[in-house]
């Protein structure tokens, strides 16, 4: 009985070994690194395919293309008064550039206008009150433009030469010289005041020559115009042997002043360039 107690005791003991035998193959097992999943198990890491797809959705697509571009060369307003010298207006071009003109007066008043090429020839000329338009230049360069007021557009002006009234005994006179410019008129009336000797008017150039010749008359009214820039010399008088005579006068010259022309110019460069556009 008791024989058999004490060999069940040991059977439990030896149980017991066994077990702790089991614990110390566990623990030698212990000093090999532990298994991890392979990466492409994991959730939380890009694979292979996420990671190029991604690269590609950043790439930039870039492709090289024509654009239309405009830049202002000449933006001015100015007066131009009548015999002035040419208002130069400079601009650059570029090959194959256009060209956008855009020239406007004012008053009604005409400009002498010319647009040169970097070339030197004419692209344009002649008188106009406004002028738009493009021109293409095949050759890069300095162009020009030229303008001058044309004159078309004047105003009459009118100044008081001699005025007044007086009696002239006979072979008496009154005369006075003027200087007039080509084209420059005198208006001119004298009458008689009541009975006596009537006027005669004379008028000389700087020579002295008769350039124009009103008889006796009670009334003279006319206007005289100088065919050139020079002295004129006007002389009425009293051709009565006895006679005296009352007249009343007037003298004007009356010349057209040309209107200043206001001009506006406005020059754009119109040109085409590759860029690279990126999406």
């Amino acid at each position: 009985m008791e024989r058999r107690e004490f060999l069940g005791t040991v059977g439990m003991i030896g149980g017991t070994g066994l077990a702790g035998c089991t614990g110390a193959s566990d623990t030698d097992d212990m000093d090999s690194p532990p298994e991890s999943s392979p990466a492409g198990e994991s959730s939380d890491s890009p694979s292979e395919s996420d990671t190029e797809s991604t690269d590609d959705e950043n790439e930039e697509n870039c492709e090289m293309t024509e654009q239309s571009n405009q830049e202002v060369l000449i933006d001015r307003s100015y007066e131009l008064s009548a015999n002035g010298p040419s208002t130069v207006n400079d601009f650059t071009v570029a090959e194959e550039d256009t060209i956008a003109f855009d020239i406007q007066t004012t008053n009604q008043q005409e400009i002498d206008l010319t647009i040169e090429s970097p070339l030197g020839g004419s692209e344009f000329e002649g008188t106009v009150a406004d002028f738009s338009n493009e021109v293409g230049f095949s050759t890069s360069g300095d162009g020009r433009i030229l303008i001058n007021n044309a004159g078309t557009a004047t105003n009459e002006h009118r100044s008081q030469l001699w005025a007044d009234s007086d009696t002239l005994s006979a072979g008496e006179f009154y005369s006075g010289w003027v200087t007039l410019e080509e084209g420059t008129t005198v208006d001119y009336f004298i009458r008689q005041l009541g009975d006596g000797a009537r006027p005669k008017l004379v008028i000389e150039n700087e020579s002295r020559n008769v350039v124009q010749e009103e008889p006796v008359a009670a009334v003279i009214d006319d206007e005289f115009t100088a065919p050139e820039t020079g002295e004129y010399y006007f002389q009425w008088e009293n051709t009565a042997i006895l006679t005296s005579g009352s007249w009343r006068w007037e003298f004007e010259s009356i010349s057209e002043e040309v209107i200043p022309a206001m001009v506006t110019v406005h020059v754009e460069r119109k040109f085409v360039e590759t860029v690279e556009v990126c999406e």
